[in-house]
């Protein structure tokens, strides 16, 4: 479903999104054994081949979504926070929802690895964030 919404028809008939799960046909998940492990664990290879060019470009644009969109508005949000104008900036727990749309890819290795920055990007801004609100916690209970 996460791929559907990331990827136009085009680019999912070039990058053969429909055949990705070809290696698992005539393969029952509830049957595998000793025995079959051999076969599911190379079905399990050529899977992650096929979605290797997909993975990339998923992080391609994920990663312009990210810088284009959800980075700069979260980091305005913390910049602004208590600033009542900053209501119409996008808040973090916002961009959280955003990104959990995508977690499922996200916790694919290639598509980590591919995003590593943005994530540290995020974490950095709500470690800030948190650090603000703490701040002005402190202050309030002082004042």
């Amino acid at each position: 479903a996460e791929l559907a919404k990331l990827l136009t028809a085009e680019e999912a008939r070039s990058l053969t999104l429909s055949e990705v799960f070809g290696p698992f046909a005539g393969l029952d998940p509830l049957q595998v054994s000793e025995f079959t492990a051999p076969l599911w664990d190379a079905a399990c290879s050529d899977y992650d081949q096929r979605m290797r060019p997909i993975e990339e470009r998923l992080s391609q644009k994920l990663r312009e979504h990210f810088g284009a969109r959800l980075l700069p508005s979260l980091a305005a949000a913390v910049k602004k926070h208590g600033d009542e104008r900053a209501a119409a900036m996008a808040q973090p727990h916002q961009v959280m929802r955003e990104v959990a749309r995508y977690a499922e890819l996200l916790r694919r290795p290639t598509m980590a690895r591919a995003l590593a920055g943005e994530r540290k990007q995020l974490g950095d801004s709500l470690e800030r964030f948190l650090a603000n609100i703490k701040t002005e916690c402190d202050r309030r209970t002082n004042a």
